[in-house]
């Protein structure tokens, strides 16, 4: 029997661990077994088209939020040309309503809820005998719905033994160049978050520590840039996370792993390893979601927001692991204030990023099924986002889409790393107000319905000021852009001038080696077109390199170690 397993991700980057899964499960027992992955940037007649072009007996769909609209167009088309292949769907999209989903899709044969490996390998089996089997057979298999005389029949879903479950990684590594890959070390969650469906996904569970550190292993030989783990709380087992973060703090790679944990439950033996990691090893996404205790007790959640504060902190402060804060617009009790409070929380903590999200009300959660308790409207349609409630209106929800949109790209591209700081604490009362007064000047200018280059955002920033003339703000503009902008000339209204006889002769007295010991090998005209310099109508930086506010201009040197990162400012004669 020809098996196909297909993938819509979300982006090209992104590689999809569920049907590497089943593939790897099932392959073993049905060897012409095969996966195709897309995106949701293609075509969908060329994504069908290369479907249908192998043709095989069962074709298998992982469905997400992001790919089911594709999903369902696609599956309409294939089962016209191909009616004799068998359908099933898998996925967090169908693994709820599966009763609605039938109905709506008549080219679909079963769908399989929940975790699919060993459910899909059983009803493989039955379909080998015959294209169709009996109530009885299909009733002796777990997490499998599909239609009957009787009306849909829904089996519970199946909570894997990870024990049995094979290496998902042990085929197609040469298509995972250039990817970021995904990886989990245990499933299931210990929290009950009524928005989220891992709530539903049954008790954590953990793939033994030594078969980790040997995928790992594997995965690390193809030298990639991202392994981002799925664990929905990475940290759930403290003695085991430890253990295997200070595993990955010793390997010798440049791969970065990406860790969804919990913030006020950090142990000090890992807060220890994240602060002592090789820079740039670690990536944390932290769901604060809401400082509002009635918003987080609405959705069955706590949080110690104390202990959580500390916990970043004093991860910031060691300067290697970045750290990516969450927040959740919408939730229930929250109004616009109560959300503007914990915005300020988040911001405040400075992480580096912050990832300002609507509330979704997914299939199969609580929340959903709730929703009528706080007046709420939401999209019927993927991504299930909240449109109003009771606490928060439409209008309002929507200025809070501008202010992500403005917070991803100011704050979290670092582009204005330097000015933000300072033009919010002398003339803004907070974070929030200031980005909720920017947010509204960018939607009354049309703003909001424009593409931007990254450049065009410093003027933005000043029309959006007045054309603000204070000195200390033109300097850490100017040296914002020039940190990123290496080769652009400074804008005019920020009134700054090339200093390049002052770099000049630093370069040619080499003190430009005591900042960069490593560009000895390099000759005068290397280095040369590898700094700029620039000076600034008010001080930037002290002796030691740090921020100072005020005083005379400076002469600042841009150091660009490469093309990749944003440049380092030096002080210079």
């Amino acid at each position: 029997m020809k098996v196909m397993l297909a993938a819509i991700n979300a982006k090209y980057i992104h590689s999809n661990l569920a049907v590497r899964y089943l593939h790897a499960h099932v392959k073993p027992e049905f060897p012409d077994t095969h996966f195709l992955e897309f995106n949701i940037n293609q075509n969908l007649d060329v994504i069908t088209a290369e479907l249908l072009s192998h043709p095989h007996d069962v074709l298998g769909i992982s469905c997400y939020i992001w790919n089911w609209d594709l999903v369902q167009k696609m599956v309409s088309d294939y089962s016209l040309v191909r009616p004799d292949t068998v359908i099933v769907l898998g996925g967090p999209e169908v693994s709820y309503d599966t009763e609605a989903h039938l109905e709506a899709q008549a080219g679909v044969d079963y769908i399989v809820r929940g975790e699919g490996e060993e459910p899909f390998l059983r009803l493989l089996r039955a379909l080998n005998k015959t294209r169709r089997p009996t109530a009885d057979t299909l009733a002796s298999i777990p997490g499998v719905c599909y239609r009957a005389e009787g009306g849909t029949v829904e089996q519970p879903a199946h909570i894997m033994d990870l024990d049995k479950l094979r290496p998902p990684y042990a085929e197609g590594m040469e298509q995972l160049e250039h990817k970021i890959l995904y990886y989990e070390a245990s499933r299931g969650c210990p929290y009950r978050c009524s928005f989220c469906l891992s709530s539903l996904s049954g008790p954590v569970r953990h793939f033994p520590l030594q078969r980790v550190k040997e995928d790992l292993q594997e995965l690390l030989t193809l030298d990639p840039d991202q392994i981002r783990f799925v664990d929905r709380t990475f940290n759930a087992h403290p003695q085991r996370a430890f253990e295997l973060v200070q595993w990955m703090a010793r390997q010798p790679t440049r791969t970065r792993f990406q860790l969804e944990i919990t913030g006020d439950t950090l142990t000090q033996p890992l807060v220890d390893v994240f602060k002592s990691a090789p820079p740039g090893r670690f990536q944390l996404e932290i769901g604060v979601q809401s400082t509002y205790k009635e918003a987080l007790a609405g959705v069955e959640r706590k949080s110690d927001l104390q202990q959580l504060a500390q916990r970043v902190e004093e991860i910031r402060a060691g300067g290697s692991t970045g750290i990516m804060l969450d927040l959740i617009a919408g939730l229930p009790h929250e109004s616009l204030g109560h959300f503007a409070a914990s915005f300020n929380y988040v911001y405040n903590l400075d992480p580096g990023r912050i990832h300002l999200g609507s509330l979704k009300f997914l299939r199969g959660s609580e929340l959903r099924r709730q929703y009528r308790r706080w007046g709420y409207g939401f999209q019927r349609h993927p991504p299930y986002e909240v449109l109003f409630s009771d606490a928060i209106s439409f209008a309002e929800l929507h200025h809070l889409q501008i202010i992500s949109d403005l917070v991803d790209r100011c704050y979290n591209s670092g582009r204005f790393a330097w000015t933000l700081p300072w033009l919010i604490n002398h003339f803004f009362s907070s974070p929030f107000a200031f980005y909720s007064e920017w947010a509204h000047w960018w939607k009354e200018s049309g703003l909001h319905l424009q593409s931007h280059g990254a450049a065009a955002l410093y003027g933005h920033l000043h029309a959006f000021l007045g054309g603000c003339r204070h000195p200390q703000y033109r300097a850490l503009a100017a040296l914002d852009f020039c940190l990123f902008e290496r080769t652009k000339d400074v804008p005019d209204f920020l009134d700054v001038d090339e200093a390049g006889d002052n770099l000049k002769r630093w370069i040619q007295s080499r003190k430009v080696l005591d900042s960069f010991p490593e560009w000895e090998p390099l000759s005068n005209r290397q280095i040369q077109k590898r700094t700029r310099a620039v000076r600034l109508p008010a001080a930037v930086l002290d002796e030691s390199g740090c921020p100072a506010y005020g005083g005379e201009p400076q002469v600042v040197a841009l150091c660009y170690p490469d093309m990749q990162t944003p440049g380092i400012p030096v002080l210079i004669d």
